[in-house]
């Protein structure tokens, strides 16, 4: 799953992510400028504007392509 997950974080690609402690998915891309200081957490930029820190390593992560709008 490690090569899968990278090659979705860093595709530019429009993306849902789902975790736990999120009440429902977010969809948005990958901040890849904020990514790259820490190889465990990755930054998530939703739609509405919010930057979510995500650990890679969660147990609850899912990662999709998200259907275009």
């Amino acid at each position: 799953m490690d090569d899968e997950l990278d090659e979705m974080l860093e595709s530019a690609a429009r993306l849902r992510i789902s975790v736990s402690w999120l009440p429902q998915p977010i969809e948005g891309q990958v901040n890849t400028s904020l990514w790259r200081s820490d190889p465990l957490v990755f930054y998530f930029e939703a739609d509405d504007g919010e930057v979510y820190a995500i650990e890679r390593a969660d147990p609850s992560l899912r990662v999709e392509l998200a259907r275009a709008r």
